[in-house]
């Protein structure tokens, strides 16, 4: 883990339908199973299937994990407008911020990384449903936390072709 952080809450977000439950639960695997990390994760959605607000909030140290509650997050993944509107904070903005260009364009901060995730999904891909996997490998490259192969370790173990 890299070395300024004790420990590392990452907020995955978007709308219901968008994998963001599954973003997560790969995340995790990746980090505790292939990487040896103690991570826990929660998760947070609407009542409605599709269309709702979603998050999936990762925390992950090489330490003890004693509190779940009260940390921002360090690291903030938006698919959606709606998932920056409700959770993009001024007041604590986080060190990496990663949006999908495609969804979000009213971006509160210039140090966004934005990548249009959903167009390289439904174009270069031809499938939407990967906008959450493609997220999942550059927030990997930002981080290097693990490696990309424990990513797709997890992925395989996972998500069908």
């Amino acid at each position: 883990m890299n070395s300024e952080y004790e420990l590392l809450h990452v907020r995955l977000s978007g709308t219901g339908g968008q994998g963001v439950i599954l973003m997560g639960k790969l995340l995790a695997e990746a980090t505790a199973i292939h990487a040896g990390f103690n991570v826990v994760m929660t998760k947070s959605y609407g009542p409605e299937a599709r269309g709702g607000a979603c998050r999936s909030d990762i925390i992950i140290c090489r330490g003890e994990i004693d509190a779940l509650a009260g940390t921002e997050p360090n690291i903030l993944v938006c698919l959606s407008q709606q998932a920056c509107n409700r959770y993009f904070n001024n007041a604590a903005p986080p060190d990496i911020f990663l949006i999908d260009s495609t969804s979000v364009k009213v971006v509160p901060t210039s140090r966004a990384v934005e990548v249009p995730l959903t167009e390289l999904a439904t174009g270069k891909l031809q499938n939407p449903m990967t906008v959450n996997i493609l997220a999942l490998g550059v927030l990997g490259g930002l981080i290097n936390l693990v490696e990309q192969e424990a990513l797709a370790s997890a992925i395989r173990g996972n998500v069908r072709e």
